[in-house]
């Protein structure tokens, strides 16, 4: 891997069973390496999931209706600026920095009328939904309007715990 004059940024998400102290820690010269977040989630071991990696690209304005997930997992904004309001709190994410959903939580998120909001993301998911969309609309009326979210899988894989 090579970077342009200003440097690269790789995002790592890990799936472990027991968190490391280290995670794993990218070393050389001028690499630096950061834990950004640390999520838990029960997943019951002999299990099958779904470990999906994908992008999640909303242009300004755009808005993902309240919804659920069939399982949980991290985001990263990797461009612009998002809302995200769940459990009656309203978060306002920036470039660079992470955030857990949990799945079963209704979450409402937006971009801002002026920036877009573009995130990578790994879920953990039931494996019936490989290849299918995992988000379920909390309002009914919200499934029919215009989505304006783009996605983009780049894995979408089997795994067992």
């Amino acid at each position: 891997m090579t970077s342009g004059a200003e440097g690269a940024w790789l995002l790592r998400y890990e799936l472990v069973s027991v968190p490391e102290t280290e995670h794993g820690m990218l070393t050389g010269e001028n690499i630096f390496s950061e834990l950004l977040l640390d999520a838990s989630m029960k997943l019951e071991p002999g299990d099958g999931y779904l470990m999906r990696c994908d992008r999640v690209d909303l242009p300004p304005g755009g808005i993902a209706y309240t919804h659920t997930h069939q399982g949980g997992g991290i985001r990263c904004l990797l461009r612009g600026e998002f809302h995200v309001q769940t459990q009656g709190k309203e978060h306002v994410i920036n470039p660079g920095e992470p955030w857990f959903e949990a799945g079963p939580d209704p979450v409402l998120a937006w971009a801002p009328a002026h920036k877009p909001g573009h995130f990578s993301r790994v879920m953990i998911l039931p494996r019936t939904l490989k290849g299918k969309s995992s988000i379920s609309y909390v309002n009914a009326e919200d499934a029919g309007k215009p989505k304006l979210q783009r996605y983009t899988i780049f894995a979408d894989e089997f795994i067992t715990i």
